[in-house]
């Protein structure tokens, strides 16, 4: 996958999660691995999902099956390139 694919799938994903908090879904729902919204927005690197599902209430702590937290997932990914300037 190339780097602009890769772009593109992060902006749909939080495309869709945004519309769907828009539309009153829940931030709570966990899949069968316990994983919720928010893991999967930090496993994709999607702040603006992330933030959106934050200032709903999802929790940054909630451990899935495995005991990885969304805060977990989104620390293993993050890189100088991906933070605010205000995080460096």
């Amino acid at each position: 996958m190339t780097n602009k694919q890769l772009l593109q799938c992060r902006e749909e994903l939080a495309q869709t999660g945004l519309a769907l908090l828009a539309a009153g879904a829940s931030v709570a729902p966990r899949d069968a691995a316990g994983r919720t919204a928010l893991h999967a927005a930090a496993d994709a690197g999607s702040p603006a999902l992330a933030a959106a599902l934050l200032g709903q209430g999802a929790d940054a702590l909630a451990a899935d099956a495995c005991g990885e937290t969304p805060m977990m997932l989104a620390l293993q990914g993050a890189s100088p390139q991906n933070l605010p300037c205000e995080s460096l």
